[in-house]
C-alpha cells in the first residue's frame, strides 16, 4: 500500500513540475521545393508531344499531376521551358489463345442441353516511355514504366468472346498507360519540377507551476510580431532587435539539462527554442538555417508534426542547387 502511494505521489510531482508547451500565433508558410537543376526553378510553361495516339491518355493524366502555376501547351512542345515526349507500345507476352468448352446440363423438365463457353485470353506488357526535354529540345531524362496484364473473357460464341475481349483489352490498355505515365511523371518531378509545400506553424511558449518562463514567453511573443514583418519582407533578420531575440534563445539553450525532466530547461523546452529559431529563419526563407535548427529540435525531442514535416522535406532537397 505504502509502495503504491509512493509511486502515485512521485507521478504527481513529475506532472506538477513538468513544463507544458503553449502555441502562440499560427503562421501559414508556402515554400517552393527547388528542382535539382536551378535553371528549371523558373520554368513556367510545359509542352507535350505525343508520339502515338494512345499517348494522349498519358498526356491528359500527366496534365492533372502538374501544379496549376504551369502554363500547359498540350498541343506541342515548341516555345516551352520544359516538354514531355511520350510514346507507348504493347508487347505480347503470351499469344492469344481461344478455348471452347461444352458442358451437358439438364433443364427443369429433365431435358438435356449443351452449354458452350468460348474463352479467349492473352498476356501483354504495356509500356510508357516519357522523355523530358529542355527549351532547346535537348534530352534531359528518360523514364520507362511497364506493367503486365493478363486479359481473359468468356462468352457463348466466338464472335461475342472476341467482342468482349477487344473491349476489355482497350480498357486495360488505357488504365495501364495512364497509371504508368503517372509513375513516370513522379520519377521526373522530384528532380526537375518545382513543387509547392504548405505548413502551418506557431512559435512555442511554455508554462509550469514550478518554473518561471518569462524569458521564453517574452521571446516567443516578440517573435510573433517580427515574423510577420519578415514574411512580408518589411524587415531583415539582421535587425539588432531580432539578433537580441536570437541571443535570448541561445541563453536559454545554454542552461539546458538533457538529463533531468524536472530541470527548467529540459529537452522539451530546449527543443521548443530550436523550433522557434527554425521558424524565425523560415520566415526569411533561409532553408539551411531552418533545417539546421529544426534538426536540433527534433533530435532533442519530438514535440510536434512541424518538426517532422520540415526535416523530411528539407532533407530531400538540401543538396539541390538553389536550396
Amino acid at each position: 500500500m505504502f509502495k503504491n502511494f509512493t509511486i502515485l505521489f512521485s507521478l504527481f510531482l513529475l506532472t506538477s513540475c513538468a513544463s507544458n508547451l503553449v502555441k502562440t500565433k499560427s503562421f501559414d508558410f508556402d515554400y517552393t521545393v527547388p528542382p535539382l537543376i536551378q535553371a528549371y526553378s523558373e520554368a513556367e510553361s510545359i509542352g507535350f508531344t505525343c508520339l502515338s495516339s494512345d499517348a494522349k491518355w498519358c498526356r491528359d493524366k500527366m496534365i492533372k499531376c502538374l501544379h496549376p502555376s504551369y502554363n500547359v501547351n498540350s498541343l506541342g512542345a515548341a516555345g516551352t521551358d520544359l516538354s514531355f515526349r511520350i510514346s507507348t507500345y504493347t508487347r505480347v507476352i503470351t499469344p492469344e489463345k481461344t478455348e471452347t468448352k461444352t458442358t451437358q446440363k439438364t433443364d427443369k423438365d429433365g431435358n438435356p442441353y449443351t452449354v458452350t463457353t468460348v474463352t479467349k485470353k492473352a498476356k501483354y506488357a504495356f509500356s510508357v516511355r516519357v522523355e523530358l526535354l529542355d527549351q532547346n529540345g535537348s534530352l534531359l531524362r528518360v523514364v520507362e514504366k511497364k506493367q503486365d496484364e493478363e486479359i481473359k473473357e468468356s462468352a457463348s460464341t466466338l464472335e461475342k468472346a472476341n467482342k468482349y475481349f477487344g473491349r476489355k483489352f482497350t480498357r486495360q490498355k488505357q488504365k495501364k498507360y495512364e497509371s504508368s505515365s503517372v509513375l513516370a511523371y513522379q520519377a521526373l518531378e522530384n528532380e526537375f519540377l518545382k513543387d509547392k509545400r504548405y505548413i502551418s506553424a506557431s512559435p512555442l511558449a511554455a508554462k509550469s507551476k514550478k518554473h518561471d518562463y518569462n524569458d521564453l514567453n517574452s521571446a516567443a511573443n516578440s517573435q510573433v510580431e517580427w515574423m510577420q514583418l519578415l514574411i512580408d519582407k518589411k524587415d531583415s533578420i539582421s535587425n539588432p532587435t531580432i539578433k537580441e531575440l536570437i541571443e535570448v534563445y541561445d541563453e536559454i539553450i545554454s542552461e539546458m539539462n538533457t538529463h533531468s525532466r524536472k530541470a527548467r530547461v529540459n529537452k522539451k523546452v530546449g527543443a521548443a527554442c530550436y523550433h522557434n529559431l527554425a521558424l524565425l529563419y523560415l520566415s526569411v526563407n533561409d532553408r539551411k538555417k531552418t533545417l539546421e535548427y529544426m534538426n536540433k529540435s527534433k533530435e532533442l525531442k519530438s514535440i510536434n508534426s512541424v518538426q517532422t514535416t520540415i526535416v523530411n522535406d528539407f532533407n530531400k532537397i538540401k543538396n539541390r542547387t538553389g536550396f
